[in-house]
Formats: structure tokens, C-alpha cells, sequence
């Protein structure tokens, strides 16, 4: 009977000290997130966003430059580009939706069907937030966090939080590692297994700091990126 109780006693101590562990990882990864981008609530009071990015593009016949105005609350967004025919082009829509609002060439209003322009466009907004934004869309949603572990790497410590079923702008979640000192430095994140190192960390307003340059097979760089609590409506309405 000693035995039994003892068995029982123990099974009982494993099966409280789980939850308790992944807490405690959970805390953990929390809190190196929040060192290296900023408090949690920082990034849910923003409202506006603003990014330039050269880099790789999915927009068929435009140029690796690309400007997207972003309101969270509305998801409504304001894409600026210009095409092969060296156009200025001006696309309002609803990442939410999928749908344009109003589309513009050299500040003329076009009718022209964007179906094709539209999806290219989501694509490119789609890949560009999830990278850029990662840090900040996992501090506000530490319960996604899965592990958090350390290895050395040229006589520094390097935590790695993993974590799964991330919410992103869209409508997809990711799985993915971020990698960052002790001082929250982020040195590389990982997007479903694709890995980008990370350099120029900058504060992009309301005291979120996020890294701005992504390595992989090419060169992601955020030229541009901006928060902002208030924004002139009209730039989600006309030019």
C-alpha cells in the first residue's frame, strides 16, 4: 500500500508540474519578446502603419518597390507602386475582404479590372506583415508560444522561442522560431521552416522596435516602417 501511494503520489506531482512548466515557458518567452519590441499593449494601441520595402515582389509587372498604408481597426489599406510602364499606381482595399475599393493610374481613377492585380498585391502584403510584424503579433499573443530553449553560437547565448498557430493579418496562422540575446536582440526568425537573419532594429514610433532587414536567398529591406495612433481618413477613401 506504501508503494501504491507513493506510485499515485507521483503520477499526481508530473501531471500538476506540466502546466506549470509550460507557463513558466510561456512567461519566459514572454518576457525576452516584450525586451526586444516593447510591451504588448503597445502594439494593440496602434492603429496605423506604414511600410516601404524593396525586396522580392509578387506583383507581376511592377518594380521591388512597394508602399502599403495599413489601419488594423477597419483593415483597410492603401498599396503604392509603380508598374513596368513607369505608372504610378494608387490600389484601395480591404485585406479583410479581398476586395478593391478604388484604383488609381497616374491619379486618374481606372475601371480596369484589378482581379488579377488585387490577388498579386495580397500576396505581397500577406508575406511582407508577417515578416516584418512577427515579433509584435507574438508579444500580443504569448499563449502561441510552444518552447523556449538556449544554444551558444560564437560564445553567445541564444534563446529560441518556438511557436505555432500564429494569427497574422490574414486569415492564415504560421509556425515558426525566433531567435534573440539575452538583451533581446533578435539575430533571425523563422516562418514555416524558412529562416532570415535579422539586422537593423529600429523604433518605429509609440516605442515598438522592430527589426528591418531580412536575409535569406535575398535581401527584404523595410526602408520605411512607421506607427502612428491617428491618420487622415481620407487616405483610405481617395487620393
Amino acid at each position: 500500500m506504501k508503494y501504491n501511494g507513493f506510485t499515485f503520489f507521483l503520477i499526481g506531482y508530473i501531471l500538476l508540474s506540466i502546466p506549470c512548466n509550460l507557463n513558466a515557458q510561456e512567461q519566459s518567452g514572454k518576457d525576452l519578446v516584450e525586451l526586444s519590441v516593447g510591451e504588448a499593449n503597445k502594439w494593440a494601441n496602434t492603429r496605423y502603419l506604414l511600410y516601404t520595402a524593396i525586396g522580392p515582389s509578387h506583383i507581376v509587372g511592377f518594380n521591388n518597390e512597394r508602399t502599403f498604408l495599413i489601419d488594423k481597426k477597419t483593415a483597410d489599406c492603401r498599396f503604392e507602386g509603380i508598374n513596368k510602364n513607369n505608372e504610378n499606381i494608387v490600389l484601395l482595399f480591404n485585406y479583410k475582404t479581398k476586395k478593391t475599393k478604388k484604383y488609381f493610374i497616374n491619379e486618374q481613377e481606372s475601371k480596369e479590372n484589378t482581379d488579377s492585380l488585387i490577388d498579386n498585391i495580397l500576396t505581397q502584403f500577406f508575406n511582407d506583415t508577417q515578416m516584418l510584424f512577427l515579433p509584435a503579433l507574438l508579444s500580443n499573443s504569448p499563449s502561441k508560444i510552444t518552447e523556449v530553449s538556449q544554444k551558444v553560437f560564437n560564445a553567445d547565448k541564444i534563446n529560441i522561442i518556438s511557436f505555432s498557430n500564429l494569427s497574422t493579418l490574414g486569415d492564415n496562422t504560421i509556425d515558426g522560431k525566433i531567435s534573440l540575446t539575452n538583451k533581446g536582440e533578435i539575430k533571425s526568425i523563422s516562418i514555416d521552416n524558412v529562416e532570415f537573419r535579422t539586422s537593423a532594429t529600429k523604433d518605429i514610433g509609440e516605442g515598438i522596435l522592430l527589426p528591418t532587414v531580412f536575409e535569406h536567398r535575398s535581401t527584404h529591406q523595410f526602408q520605411i516602417v512607421a506607427a502612428f495612433t491617428e491618420m487622415e481618413a481620407g487616405k483610405f477613401t481617395d487620393l
